[in-house]
């Protein structure tokens, strides 16, 4: 389909393709409690999130003369890989971990069952991708969905144990 303004034909869904290899959208941070930059526990409910600013919609433009499309990519789930074998699936960005919250208070979360001693670096590989769909639509009219789009961070996360000895 190519629209003819001064200048010559353009076609919307080729700008759709422009725009979408343009959209800004960096890659996410990971945030875990207890906090990553410390070190979480065997038996402990890791919480799992990503900051709440990085997830929303994203937009770009592309245009040519009058002729423009607009792409939307808005996240729909992030994909963790725990490392130790585990992955978890959330349909949102996870919950910020609060003083106070319990811990059936978040949707995405995992237990690491075993300590990290031993492993490269005597850490996890934690790794989240994000998946996006895509969506375009033109001034001209047309649009309609294109690949989706991901976005994928990766840190490691040490896992240590807490032993408990009876005194009695």
């Amino acid at each position: 389909m190519g629209i003819v303004p001064e200048g010559g034909a353009v076609d919307p869904v080729a700008l759709a393709a422009q725009a979408r290899a343009s959209i800004p959208i960096v890659d996410p941070g990971i945030e875990t409690s207890p906090d990553a930059d410390q070190q979480t526990y065997a038996q402990v409910t890791t919480w799992l999130w990503i900051d709440g600013s990085w997830w929303k919609t994203y937009t770009a433009t592309a245009s040519a003369g009058r002729v423009s499309a607009t792409v939307t990519a808005s996240p729909v789930s992030a994909s963790w890989s725990t490392g130790d074998g585990g992955n978890v699936t959330c349909d949102g960005p996870g919950v910020e971990w609060r003083r106070g919250l319990d811990d059936d208070d978040t949707y995405c979360s995992h237990v690491y069952r075993q300590s990290s001693a031993g492993r490269e670096g005597n850490a996890y590989p934690l790794t989240v991708t994000v998946s996006f769909e895509v969506t375009w639509s033109s001034n001209v009219g047309g649009g309609g969905a294109l690949e989706g789009l991901e976005r994928t961070s990766s840190r490691s996360l040490r896992v240590g144990e807490i032993q408990a000895v009876e005194t009695e």
